[in-house]
């Protein structure tokens, strides 16, 4: 059996608070810190009372699970690429586009502008598609 000898700087890692990271010492690793992801639901039974402990506080507060400026500003180039993808037809030497269309697609691409913030990037307006 795995005997759990400390563990510090727990963090949610999702925002369901179903996984924490943490560094942990266990019995069989010696004196060793490692990094380790608690689940409620882990095949290992330390596993599963690491998580369960450090709901409880056993080792201090777990951080809240929060997200960084870049995953945010990811996650909105992520979701805005295919909408540009969408309308690429327009800029073909063939197809006049629309002012409507021009202005939306030069909104998707000036998205991110001004984005300094998690919580403005977590509020970004999307342009509406004309």
């Amino acid at each position: 059996m795995i005997e759990i000898l400390a563990v510090r700087n727990c963090k949610y890692i999702k925002v369901d608070n179903s996984l924490i990271n943490c560094e942990a010492k266990f019995s069989h690793l010696a004196d060793e810190w490692i990094p380790f992801t608690a689940n409620p639901n882990d095949t290992e039974e330390h596993g599963r009372t690491l998580y369960a402990n450090a709901v409880k506080g056993d080792y201090g507060i777990v951080t809240t699970f929060s997200r960084t400026l870049d995953e945010e500003l990811r996650d909105i180039r992520l979701k805005r690429r295919p909408l540009l993808e969408k309308t690429d037809f327009y800029a073909n030497s063939d197809v006049t586009m629309s002012d409507d269309m021009k202005t939306y697609r030069q909104s998707l691409r000036d998205i991110t502008n001004g984005l300094d913030t998690v919580s403005k990037a977590q509020n970004v307006t999307w342009p509406t598609k004309p």
